[in-house]
């Protein structure tokens, strides 16, 4: 299986113009990042978070939904490597890119 670029967005200013994820490549939205995908006209594989931030929850996209009382923010749950995402990933992505 080849591995590809796993991309993990965030809620904070989305860089438009310099996210180019390469063929399949993996998106994940950290929350509220969903929207920032969705206003650049992309669909991230999944979403991981409490859902606290997004405007209008997807039916269509999976999600792995926290609870909104953690020790954690949104981002750090795909990053930190204790994350059952983060142990999930490692097959399948050789280099991780966050924006935030």
């Amino acid at each position: 299986m080849k591995k590809s670029v796993c991309y993990i967005v965030g809620s904070g200013k989305f860089p438009k113009k310099r996210f180019k994820p390469e063929k399949g490549s993996l998106i994940l939205a950290a929350d509220g990042g969903y929207d920032s995908l969705k206003k650049a006209g992309y669909v991230p594989d999944i979403i991981v978070g409490d859902m606290d931030s997004i405007k209008k929850i997807p039916k269509n996209i999976p999600r792995l939904v926290f609870p909104k009382r953690k020790n954690d923010t949104d981002i750090s749950l795909q990053t930190v490597d204790k994350s059952v995402l983060a142990i999930k990933l490692e097959p399948f992505c050789f280099c991780i890119k966050i924006y935030f």
